[in-house]
């Protein structure tokens, strides 16, 4: 909507509440009253018209009143809501009537309400607009005064109106202590539960009280009723969630809610195998920082402000980004473009760095995204999806604006993104300014940096198009990804050199059903002691497992810190091997497993597969997955009556044997089942390297398990995949995939 039609809504004659001894004698109250009321429809018809004129005549209006009547709060706060309404049209401010010269209208607001609560200090009003108006405000803000006020407001009007934007402004200055004090005040006093249970999580995650803070955010959401609440977990979530999962959000039964925020942020816990409730800690975290370090300076009509009934809108102000590659032009024109055309229009923009980012940035030639909030600038949109950047370059010299380069490490490539502006380096771009020494600081983030600098030092404007548009791409490609997902890897001083198996069961030890996990993790870089007793040589290991409901997206975790004991000490070509068990309903899953060192400085993230756990009471036919084992191997499983033997490495030597364990269940007693086995090399010659075997059951009862001997002589060192098709009478047939490797003796 236009951003002064909010206006509309709220501009209403606010009572004057100040003491009976400050009012103004009655004799001059109505022609007073009238000027306000008159004032107040001159700002509607303004609102209405987006017509500054009208506007202008309600600052002079307003200012008169006040003048005569300086102890009447109303004026003062109808005389800052005019103001906000000339900041949010976009004009520019006036030296005028309480307007000082320099100020724009956001500060001019700032110090009405300032005034108005100097009027009538426990005017909840009054402090409620200035809590919002502060909290936007990014040069010269108010904060100081604003406190004072605000903390004088609360003290003698301890109200939801006056506690609230206390403590969002308290948290905003960084006295979390305060903010928390503040919220649980506001808590007691009557304020919204649910708002009071989001603002007071968010305070308490910056203060490091983790369980509380996760606590009290679920519990703020199953009060998310109300469209207040609902609107403010949903402005943190449009941070960072995709338009998918903001649909899913919208169409919610209020109920719902709660439960639909814990598997949307443990999806992602799951997805890097973190604990349950690292992200959400981790998206607060960013946020303080973000809003402490890259709080926007442009102003425009995008922002949405607050009425004095929601002091935390501009927190609120979190809409929909516009991704713009390039020129804006479309994938057909980038076809027919030659190449380095934005190359060559780029070298004729100026001859100094700042030329030409003055030229880009007026001609959005590399301007390469564009947010439509504005709260904080480009890298704090980044930030809230990528965090911390692996490393960053910056160059100063004379005649080139700040600029700066971040880089990320993530498990499918380097991102690098850069970041250039005219007082700070705000605005995410899809290329540098052509200017060598500003490639060459780039360098230690990619060695093209480097080859650029070079090529741009000697051959001036007419460095090589085709590495400048490569280079164009790379960065627009990178901005692409940057600003529509989001990630929180895991990050270890050393990677451990490890693999992992997963198996989705009817059967297990200790479970119904659920997936059996078994890894082998290489020795080196393993810490141990020696146990005093035993004198064995003892190996601790936090094994952590995440699996994924790929229907409903539930998370179940397994953290578990485990010692592993050897008679002496591996050597660093050996592996420690071990095995889990997760119990899972059935169901498919996605299933990632970490396993770490006590420290958490050594250690590694698998994506160990995708398991189908079936139900042993299934009525119609389910299969498990197909454990693949090695006879004789020091892992076994006992799943009576049998003993099933494990290959946590994954791997057999050539012309050995495997063993093959499954379970069926929703067989039909007396009825013969077939089972066709199948390996095949996945790649190279598959059809000269592969084993076919087939087997007919019959049913005995309604769940079975079947246990074989395969014999691998005659295939050559490899990779495979084992297929199995499991076929029913009635011609119902399930198939199940494994991966096996077959290596040099």
């Amino acid at each position: 909507m236009n951003s002064l039609g909010w206006m509309a809504g709220i501009v209403m004659l606010v009572t004057a509440s100040a003491p009976a001894g400050a009012q103004a004698p009655a004799t001059t109250l109505p022609d007073s009253a009238a000027d306000l009321h008159a004032a107040l429809a001159l700002v509607d018809q303004a609102v209405r018209n987006h017509d500054r004129g009208p506007l202008d005549e309600s600052l002079r209006r307003f200012a008169a009143i006040a003048q005569a009547h300086p102890d009447w709060p109303a004026p003062w706060i109808e005389l800052g809501r005019a103001k906000l309404a000339l900041f949010d049209g976009g004009f520019p401010a006036k030296e005028g009537p309480y307007q000082r010269l320099g100020t724009d209208y956001l500060q001019g607001a700032g110090n009405a309400f300032l005034r108005a609560l100097d009027a009538d200090p426990g005017n909840a009003v009054a402090a409620s607009l200035l809590g919002a108006t502060v909290l936007r405000e990014v040069v010269q803000p108010q904060t100081g005064p604003a406190l004072n006020a605000l903390r004088r407001a609360a003290a003698l009007t301890p109200t939801p109106s006056t506690l609230l934007p206390l403590a969002i402004l308290e948290r905003q200055s960084g006295n979390d202590s305060a903010s928390a004090s503040a919220l649980r005040q506001y808590l007691t006093v009557g304020g919204d539960s649910g708002i009071g249970a989001i603002e007071l999580a968010t305070t308490l995650f910056n203060l490091g009280q983790r369980s509380e803070a996760e606590s009290l955010y679920y519990a703020g959401a199953r009060h998310a009723g109300g469209a207040a609440v609902r609107d403010r977990y949903r402005t943190d979530l449009r941070w960072i969630a995709n338009p998918a999962e903001l649909a899913g959000y919208d169409s919610l039964p209020a109920g719902d809610v709660s439960g639909w925020l814990r598997e949307f942020w443990n999806r992602r816990d799951a997805s890097e195998g973190r604990k349950l409730g690292d992200r959400l800690a981790e998206h607060y975290r960013r946020l303080a920082y973000v809003l402490a370090n890259f709080r926007t300076n442009r102003s425009g009509n995008k922002r949405e402000i607050s009425s004095g009934n929601d002091p935390n809108g501009s927190l609120r102000d979190i809409t929909s980004a516009t991704i713009v590659l390039g020129d804006q032009e479309t994938a057909a024109s980038r076809e027919e473009r030659p190449l380095g055309g934005t190359a060559a229009t780029l070298a004729g923009l100026g001859s100094t760095p700042n030329a030409v980012y003055a030229g880009l940035m007026s001609g959005s030639i590399l301007i390469a995204y564009s947010s439509e909030q504005n709260l904080i600038d480009d890298r704090g949109v980044i930030y809230m999806r990528y965090g911390e950047p692996t490393q960053r370059a910056t160059y100063h010299g004379p005649a080139v604006d700040p600029n700066e380069s971040w880089k990320y490490l993530t498990p499918s490539g380097e991102l690098i993104f850069h970041f250039v502006g005219n007082i700070a380096p705000s605005r995410l771009v899809n290329q540098l300014v052509f200017f060598p020494p500003l490639y060459a600081s780039r360098a230690i983030l990619d060695p093209r940096y480097d080859l650029l600098a070079f090529d741009l030092q000697h051959r001036g404007r007419a460095a090589p198009p085709e590495e400048l548009e490569e280079d164009r791409q790379i960065n627009a490609e990178a901005i692409r990804i940057g600003t529509t997902t989001d990630a929180f890897p895991l990050a270890f001083d050393n990677r451990l050199d490890a693999v992992a198996q997963a198996y989705g069961l009817a059967h297990l030890p200790g479970a119904p059903s659920g997936a059996l996990v078994s890894f082998a993790v290489r020795a080196e870089h393993l810490a141990f002691g020696q146990d005093a007793a035993s004198g064995l040589s003892v190996y601790p290991i936090r094994v952590r497992i995440l699996a994924e409901n790929l229907t409903n997206g539930r998370v179940v975790e397994h953290d578990s810190l485990r010692a592993f004991a050897n008679r002496v000490p591996l050597t660093n070509r050996q592996y420690l091997t071990g095995q889990s068990v997760l119990p899972l309903a059935p169901g498919h899953y996605a299933v990632r497993v970490v396993l770490a060192d006590t420290t958490g400085k050594d250690g590694v993230a698998l994506l160990a597969d995708t398991v189908s756990v079936p139900s042993s009471a299934s009525s119609h036919l389910t299969l498990s997955d197909v454990v693949i084992g090695r006879e004789g191997s020091a892992q076994t499983v006992a799943i009576p009556p049998e003993r099933i033997p494990l290959n946590p490495l994954g791997a057999v030597p050539e012309g050995t044997t495997v063993t093959l364990y499954y379970q069926a269940a929703g067989l039909t007693p007396g009825k013969s089942y077939h089972a066709r086995l199948e390996l095949r090399r996945r790649f190279g010659d598959r059809d000269k390297d592969r084993l076919n075997l087939s087997f007919t059951e019959r049913a005995v009862a309604t769940a079975a398990s079947y246990h074989r001997t395969v014999d691998l002589r005659n295939l050559r060192p490899g990779a495979y995949q084992l297929r199995l098709l499991f076929e029913a009478p009635d011609g119902t047939t399930i198939e199940r995939r494994q991966e096996l490797n077959v290596v040099k003796r």
